[in-house]
């Protein structure tokens, strides 16, 4: 079952290799093509294009162009139109695929064809990985994109039942889109920027989002994603007051985003000084508890705020757990504070054992060296 590999670029020279190679590796003797859409770049990203088609003869590549107009979706849709196939695999050119189940697609063909796919992204930062389920495998005769920015798929209209739900954001998370979990990893690069190119790329998206918010002002999605642009350049007290505002409305307490949202709200509150106020999260305990995320978030609140028995019972629940969303909160970044907590009451013992297994965590091994 072929597939179209979509991306929409402006000046991206400094992915632009690595995305196409990246292709070109986990797609080598499967049927692909992959559609890249200009929306106006003045760098050398047309160039890297034009000597990869040179290069790599046997690769299908689709240029086009689009006048940008402020709205993602609709460079999105122009490049899925350009497309060959109709099985999408949408990306972004910091996004380098990694892993590619190839038997997905005659799965998706023969079982899923009105589903879009969720494929796990990790994204690299300076602090570290988390990891995100997004929405970007799908048929186009069934989805399409739709916000200016932070886009998400929504049904083509008479394919599915689903009136009304095309205007909220937090409806398309929530209801609008039929989906199923897919073996397609992807390595995302865009948050290992400098912070002058992380501002600027928060000023961009934020602008847009305003923009939404303005039209939608009750849609939660939009203060998360706003949430987490302030969040990204560690404007803690932004993060604080628009992860707030989303949490005012009702939301569905399973939707990745809401989870996401009440944990930055919790961080966020820590690290402006709220840790007081970070102890209301004990009402929400019981929906969350599932969580490595919001364990690990309990244990620190417990931390910041000297109940140390109770903050230990939180990070040694956090490791039990085998997923996360932030990488460590099951097992480096809890077994080091659990460690902490050993070291400052006099279990040296327990404390160096911990310390062991946060493995290469530069904190950790610095410990290592100090106990004797």
């Amino acid at each position: 079952i072929p597939v179209s590999i979509c991306t929409i670029i402006k000046n991206e020279e400094k992915h632009l290799g690595n995305f196409l190679n990246a292709i070109k590796s986990c797609l080598k003797d499967y049927p692909h093509e992959t559609v890249i859409v200009d929306t106006g770049s003045d760098d050398g990203s047309l160039d890297i294009i034009d000597a990869f088609i040179f290069d790599n003869p046997g690769e299908s590549i689709v240029k086009g162009h689009f006048d940008w107009t402020g709205d993602f979706s609709a460079a999105k849709n122009h490049a899925v139109s350009l497309a060959s196939n109709n099985w999408m695999l949408v990306l972004d050119a910091d996004e380098y695929l990694s892993s590619f189940d190839k038997k997905c697609m005659e799965m998706m063909e023969l079982s899923h064809k009105k589903d879009a796919g969720f494929i796990d992204i990790v994204n690299h930062t300076a602090e570290g990985r988390t990891n995100d389920r997004v929405l970007r495998l799908f048929n186009r005769k069934y989805y399409r994109f739709e916000g200016i920015v932070h886009e998400q798929l929504v049904p083509c209209e008479g394919t599915q039942d689903n009136a009304g739900s095309k205007s909220s954001l937090q409806g398309v998370q929530a209801h609008a889109v039929s989906y199923i979990a897919v073996p397609i990893k992807i390595d995302h690069y865009g948050y290992m920027g400098t912070p002058e190119e992380l501002k600027k790329k928060v000023e961009r998206n934020n602008e847009l989002l305003f923009k939404m918010l303005k039209e939608t002002p009750d849609d939660p999605y939009l203060y998360f994603q706003i949430g987490q642009s302030y969040a990204a350049i560690k404007d803690h007290e932004k993060a604080y007051e628009y992860f707030g505002k989303g949490l005012e409305s009702e939301v569905d307490e399973r939707l990745d985003y809401v989870r996401q949202m009440v944990v930055g709200y919790g961080h966020a509150m820590l690290d402006t000084g709220r840790e007081k106020e970070a102890l209301s999260f004990e009402g929400i305990y019981e929906n969350f508890s599932d969580s490595a995320d919001f364990l690990c978030l309990m244990g620190l609140i417990y931390m910041r705020n000297g109940i140390i028995d109770r903050s230990y019972e939180e990070f040694d629940k956090a490791v039990k757990i085998k997923e996360c969303d932030v990488e460590g909160t099951n097992s480096y970044i809890s077994y080091f504070n659990m460690a902490v907590i050993d070291e400052a009451t006099g279990n040296i013992g327990r404390a160096r054992e911990l310390y062991k297994k946060c493995g290469d965590f530069a904190p950790a091994k610095e410990r290592l060296k100090e106990i004797k």
